[in-house]
């Protein structure tokens, strides 16, 4: 039996630190995948931020309502869009076990749950009153959230479109492709929330519900060009994109099995900060908009290191699939500083100079340079979880890692363990030891 990752990572002791950057698992490789993951995961940073300052610039009532709504609807989301994402994990171990002609097929299935999935997600818009009224907000503050989380729910469709198309292109390791169609939505909202918030270029001021238009746009124009590219004839040959279509009950089956406590995993986590903000917004619509200036600002740290973990779970699935199990761990363990460096950089910017970042939000409040604190330790210990976290549901062995405690994986067709103590819905990658046979 081989020994643990956390010793194997001191094993090189006679290798520089440029010969580690540059070899396979090294900083230059994952860095060259991640890096337009990261801008990817960046531009809905920027998008979140936009949105917040122009409704700032409208109507504080409106920035208060933007993320109670905003984040109820990421809750229910999050299920299917990480179930339907995890078709990346499919796409890498296909790729990397020289199987290309399985890689369509195992998006059509996601494709098949995104439709299913965004279809009954507009049930929800019956239930809209009375999940927003479990907030207890004034009546101002949840007419808003229910105009917006109306409108969001019709992003659901095209949103998980895009994570099932975009799994084809990151799991093949096409990142700039993925960040070219997460570009061209976020362009097309940015510019629509400008124009349909506060009604500039002769349009009629929408408000919040703008906002929400805006971002169904942009969501429907980032679905339309990754099918496109999807379809492209190039891809059908090799990765069967077409011929691939047909339902497949076991592999559908399979991408439920591991995807499913994938998606579970990341509801539970945007369920604690629904209640954390609901609870928060009965103290006063003050409390309320200016925790959600702090989010905002939080998202700058943790949204694009996303990016870096959808690498790491693309480099990982890959490895395992050539069955190469220690070139996956060097490569968790390089994600996991990266991740670390660049919080510790954050951290220092929000401890010294909140401004920076406070001063794109006009109605501030004497109280809010104090959420630079806030956010800085909240973007700390949530850096854990990005860039390690990926590595258990990229073994294809995932159910069930939301366990609090005690979390089990094991590479794909062989045994092995995880275990792992859990701070949360999630498990904690900090405290996690990886035993490989």
């Amino acid at each position: 039996m081989r020994e643990p990752a956390r010793a194997l990572i001191h094993k090189e002791p006679g290798v520089r630190w440029s010969e580690r950057w540059h070899q396979e698992g090294g900083g230059r490789e994952l860095l060259r995948l991640a890096l337009p993951l990261i801008l990817s995961s960046s531009f809905m940073t920027l998008q979140i931020a936009i949105d917040r300052i122009l409704l700032s610039q409208a109507s504080s009532d409106a920035v208060a309502a933007s993320m109670p709504a905003a984040i109820l609807y990421w809750t229910f989301l999050a299920l299917f869009q990480f179930t339907a994402n995890y078709a990346t994990t499919f796409v890498a171990q296909y790729v990397g076990a020289g199987r290309p002609h399985r890689v369509g097929p195992a998006v059509w299935q996601a494709l098949y749950f995104s439709v299913v999935a965004g279809v009954a997600f507009l049930a929800l818009l019956a239930l809209a009153e009375p999940l927003i009224s479990m907030g207890g907000h004034t009546p101002v503050i949840q007419e808003l959230e229910v105009t917006y989380f109306r409108c969001l729910c019709f992003a659901a469709l095209p949103a998980l479109v895009v994570a099932s198309v975009n799994s084809f292109f990151a799991g093949r390791g096409a990142s700039w492709t993925v960040l070219l169609i997460d570009a061209t939505g976020m362009t097309l909202n940015a510019l629509l929330a400008y124009v349909l918030i506060s009604g500039h270029w002769g349009f009629p001021a929408w408000g919040i519900a703008g906002a929400g238009y805006a971002t169904v746009a942009g969501s429907a124009t980032s679905a339309t060009l990754g099918l496109f590219l999807f379809f492209r004839p190039k891809y059908r040959k090799t990765f069967a994109t077409l011929t691939g279509w047909r339902f497949e009950p076991q592999l559908f089956g399979r991408l439920m099995r591991f995807g499913f406590p994938n998606g579970l995993q990341w509801m539970l986590d945007a369920v604690a900060f629904t209640i954390f903000l609901f609870l928060v917004g009965r103290l006063g619509e003050l409390e309320l908009a200016a925790t959600n200036i702090a989010f905002t600002i939080n998202m700058v740290a943790f949204l694009p290191m996303l990016g870096m973990g959808q690498a790491v779970s693309v480099l990982v699935g890959q490895r395992l699939g050539q069955e190469r199990p220690e070139l996956a761990e060097r490569t968790t363990w390089t994600g996991f500083k990266l991740a670390w460096l660049y919080m510790a950089a954050v951290v220092v910017l929000y401890v010294f100079v909140p401004e920076l970042f406070l001063q794109f939000f006009e109605s501030r409040d004497e109280k809010w340079p104090s959420l630079s604190i806030h956010s800085s330790i909240a973007c700390l210990s949530s850096s854990r979880s990005p860039c390690a976290a990926p590595v258990i549901p990229a073994s294809s062995r995932s159910w069930p890692w939301g366990w609090p405690g005690r979390s089990w994986s094991c590479r794909p067709g062989r045994p092995g363990i995880t275990i792992g103590d859990s701070t949360g819905p999630g498990l904690s990658p900090a405290r996690t030891l990886f035993l490989w046979p």
